[in-house]
């Protein structure tokens, strides 16, 4: 999107259906600066932090910031799902496209 915002002549269409998976923040274990690391996850979990994400063209996780890559029906894939199914999907991916 941020060529789209700079005048290029593209544009972005969902396909239904669209999936979504969620993503996460967190700060590491035996980070050298753990307190800076929580002030960033505060930032970017913020409207502040989600309004500027959006500006820069990515899905906000927040709902409370309006953004066309939010504005249309999308299914959430549930992480357990994910983790449960991981060997599997992992090994067709790679019978595809790594003839592995």
């Amino acid at each position: 999107m941020a060529l789209k915002r700079k005048g290029a002549p593209i544009d972005f269409v969902p396909v239904q259906p669209v999936v979504a998976r969620p993503q996460g923040i967190g700060v590491a274990k035996n980070a050298p600066h753990p307190y800076a690391a929580l002030l960033l996850a505060d930032y970017v979990l913020s409207l502040e932090g989600q309004q500027l994400f959006e500006s820069l063209g990515r899905v906000p996780a927040s709902t409370r910031v309006k953004s066309e890559f939010n504005n249309f029906p999308f299914t959430m894939i549930d992480p357990v799902t994910v983790l449960d199914e991981a060997e599997k999907w992992e090994k067709l991916w790679n019978g595809f496209f790594l003839k592995k």
